[in-house]
This record gives C-alpha cells, sequence and structure tokens, in this order.
C-alpha cells in the first residue's frame, strides 16, 4: 500500500543516530559519518510490502528523482531513511 508522509509526520517517528560510513556510486566515500532518521523496517509498520515484492522505490518531490533498494536491504537493522 501506498504511503506519503509529510517532513513533520517523518520527524514524529522514532529517530535513530547511528555512525555508517557513505559510499558514492562515483567511487568516492567519507568514512564515519553521523546520520539520524527512521528506520525503514518502522515505515514498513505501516505500509505493508505486497506479496512477492522484492524492492522498495522512492520518489522525491516531483518525480525528479527515483531510487530502489531490495527489501532484503531495507530491513537489515542499520537502514534508515535519513534526514540528517
Amino acid at each position: 500500500m501506498p504511503v506519503v508522509l509529510s517532513f513533520a509526520e517523518l520527524l514524529r517517528l522514532d529517530r535513530v543516530d547511528q555512525v555508517t560510513d557513505f559510499h558514492c556510486v562515483e567511487r568516492w566515500s567519507v568514512l564515519d559519518v553521523p546520520w539520524n532518521g527512521v528506520h525503514l523496517s518502522t515505515l514498513f509498520d505501516g505500509a505493508k510490502p505486497l506479496p512477492g515484492a522484492t524492492h522498495v522505490t522512492f520518489h522525491c518531490l516531483g518525480d525528479v528523482y527515483t531510487e530502489s533498494l531490495p527489501l532484503s536491504e531495507a530491513l537489515e537493522p542499520r537502514t534508515l531513511l535519513a534526514y540528517g
């Protein structure tokens, strides 16, 4: 079921803080980056994937950018929808 959250609604969910390396697809990295956001598994508590679903797709405002992630990666304990 599609779910649309405002930024304010996203901020009301349980916040997670963690330090994780950032690896860009352009082959550069930044180590030990502090992040905060919401576990994707928390979002899936309200938006149940359909049976047989293999990926989750994110659309930014205006659909200028989209990105997909395998559900197996999306549900890993350290996968965040980061906002800070």
